[in-house]
């Protein structure tokens, strides 16, 4: 190859051809942008401003960068980011864990995923583990029998247990010969947010006879109550209204006082009033008696069903049968002369004159004023 000029030209241009291009032999200040087409081959890089050569970067490429994603390494000087595992700054983001989750805080349990050792659960001290299996510490009261866990209780307890659970079961109780006053019951206290509690049979009893309302009355209005086979039981024929007691039958084994009259077993003493009732008063078919002590008769007044009202008298001086005027006037009043008619009404009999005084003494009298009228109407 050859060149035509002299040597100063050639040594000139020589040095600006190379003047901007890197040499080995010395120092160089390189001047203006350079492109490198082929990669740059060197032992070092050096920062002049850091006073130290350039290290070579851990990861020369991100896949995926994600804002506050956490990076993975592919182990090729390339690392990853995912959209699913963040961290901002105060709680790390991801769709789940593995490990051991030593130092883990505040984890949702409804949110995990698979099955946690019993070991590393603190159960209290009720519960604890065998073999990384749950167990209960049984106390009084309870069992374990039949893989499942029993109410445990003797006979007499009063209670049982089925598949609807624990209750009171009077089957399962002694029984009582005698009720003593002191003896309890069980109560539900309505007053007190119903909490079981106690009474005395005695309590119990003032409360029934005082304070409970029993059984609606049998019957309508003015029915008197009855015992009927340890029910409340009534009759229409068995009344009481106002002040009036009324019946069809009575029976009587002792005394029966109606005023001044009394009843007693065979004994019928009528108590006699000294003024005369008035016709309109008397009902048909009936009786009234009257003693008129100034004429010392005894006076009887006769309503038939017609309504006719007969007056018979007994002079108790003479002890003879005297009918009186009545009020319609269709007889008028005549008297039996005793000597006459005693043998028919039989008052001349000495028995009858004895019944007459003992109903006389009252006290005495077997008979009373109804024996006496019996005797002297009947024909012997």
């Amino acid at each position: 190859m050859a060149y035509n000029g002299n040597s100063g030209d050639i040594f000139r241009k020589i040095e600006e051809a190379t003047s901007n291009m890197a040499t080995t032999d010395s120092d160089q200040e390189i001047d203006g942008n350079k492109e490198f087409l082929k990669p740059i081959k060197t032992s070092g890089i050096y920062d002049s401003i850091a006073k130290r050569n350039f290290v070579h970067p851990a990861i020369t490429h991100i896949e995926g960068d994600v804002e506050k994603g956490i990076l993975v390494s592919n182990a090729d000087g390339t690392a990853a980011t995912f959209g699913s595992l963040s961290f901002n700054g105060e709680s790390l983001k991801a769709p789940s864990y593995f490990g051991s989750a030593i130092g883990l805080t505040n984890l949702q349990a409804t949110q995990l995923v698979g099955k946690i050792s019993v070991d590393n659960i603190g159960l209290g001290e009720g519960f604890g583990t065998t073999n990384n299996r749950l167990k209960i510490n049984l106390g009084p009261g309870l069992e374990f029998r039949d893989n499942s866990i029993s109410f445990k209780y003797g006979p007499g307890t009063g209670l049982g247990v089925d598949d609807n659970g624990l209750y009171l079961s009077a089957d399962a109780t002694q029984k009582k010969r005698h009720v003593g006053s002191d003896d309890r019951i069980l109560v539900s206290d309505s007053n007190d947010n119903n909490d079981l509690k106690h009474v005395t049979v005695d309590t119990l009893s003032r409360y029934f006879s005082n304070t409970l309302p029993f059984r609606k009355p049998a019957g309508t209005n003015g029915q008197l109550q009855v015992n009927e086979h340890g029910q409340f039981g009534s009759s229409p024929n068995l009344l009481f209204q106002g002040d009036t007691l009324s019946t069809l039958n009575l029976s009587v084994n002792g005394t029966l006082q109606i005023g001044k009259n009394l009843i007693k077993k065979d004994r019928f003493m009528i108590h006699l009033p000294s003024d005369a009732v008035d016709n309109s008063t008397i009902p048909n078919n009936a009786f009234t008696l009257f003693l008129d002590e100034e004429q010392n008769k005894l006076m009887l007044r006769v309503k038939y069903s017609t309504g006719i009202v007969r007056n018979v008298s007994i002079d108790l001086l003479k002890k003879a049968l005297v009918q009186e005027e009545d009020d319609e006037r269709e007889n008028e009043g005549f008297l039996f002369d005793d000597d006459q008619n005693d043998n028919e009404i039989g008052i001349d009999d000495e028995g009858a004159a004895e019944d007459f005084a003992a109903l006389e003494k009252k006290e005495e009298t077997t008979g009373g004023i109804l024996g006496y009228f019996k005797s002297a109407f009947t024909k012997k």
